[in-house]
């Protein structure tokens, strides 16, 4: 499969101060990750990407949580910006992204030859939930677009047959962490020093728990909201927009058939 295109709406972590940064911080990151001076080297670099608003976010927090020797990035950084100068003195780089989709290749071409391995963990989530869910910074307008959802989706088919992607729905890992956990950390060759599902007993302060407004148990309540009749509207737009979004469905596992449809013709 070729690569599809990137969005205009994605330029892409760039920029002179990045550049700048990277030749200043170079010898001690070249210095740390092969294990010089003491210094713990960098054993993999995990990447969250993927849908926004499929439970990227407690995943993040969930692996710096329950994950032994993991450096995070504490909120969104792009991986090629946190592989090249966020100072670190672990085994384990955790980052967040869902924009990182589109720059995988990317990322990896950056560690291969690399002693670091690179792993991408790519959330996704029922496309109805999705795309009927809003953002606390935006309430009064759906966070997705129906365009946005396809340019992502175009890329997660892309890449996500390769050997270094694991897939991980939203679903799944809020309503059985149990086996998602098993999944994640036979992908990932890590070991867990808390189950997934006590991650909130472990006491953390960063952005991610502002984000998740506190820590709080996994639970699948969210799930299957589109349902409600507020979103009747919004999913006749979105059947409108992308015609063949009920065959999506059913590629992605998320629907059988086509039947759910007909109330919304």
């Amino acid at each position: 499969m070729h690569r599809p295109p990137g969005p205009a709406w994605d330029q892409g972590p760039k920029g002179p101060r990045d550049w700048v940064s990277h030749i200043v911080k170079k010898p001690v990151m070249v210095a740390t990750d092969l294990g010089l001076f003491g210094r713990t080297p960098l054993q993999m670099h995990i990447v969250i990407c993927g849908f926004p608003r499929s439970g990227s976010t407690v995943l993040q927090l969930v692996l710096e949580t329950c994950l032994e020797g993991v450096r995070g990035t504490h909120g969104e950084m792009a991986a090629i910006r946190a592989a090249r100068m966020l100072i670190r003195n672990h085994p384990i780089l955790v980052s967040k992204r869902p924009k990182d989709l589109f720059h995988i290749d990317r990322t990896r071409e950056y560690y291969a030859g690399r002693r670091a391995a690179v792993r991408f963990l790519i959330t996704t989530r029922d496309p109805r939930d999705l795309l009927t869910s809003v953002h606390k910074s935006r309430p009064d307008a759906y966070f997705v677009t129906p365009e946005r959802w396809v340019e992502m989706h175009e890329h997660i088919r892309y890449q996500q047959h390769n050997p270094d992607c694991l897939v991980v729905r939203y679903e799944d890992f809020v309503g059985d962490p149990d086996t998602e956990q098993e999944r994640i950390l036979s992908f990932t060759g890590q070991r867990a020093t808390l189950p997934f599902k006590r991650y909130h007993e472990k006491p953390v302060h960063n952005a991610n728990t502002i984000a998740l407004n506190g820590l709080r148990p996994l639970t699948a309540s969210n799930v299957g909201r589109w349902t409600e009749s507020a979103h009747d509207g919004r999913i006749r737009e979105i059947l409108r927009v992308i015609p063949d979004f009920p065959e999506r469905l059913v590629e992605m596992g998320y629907a059988t058939d086509d039947a759910w449809v007909g109330p919304y013709r």
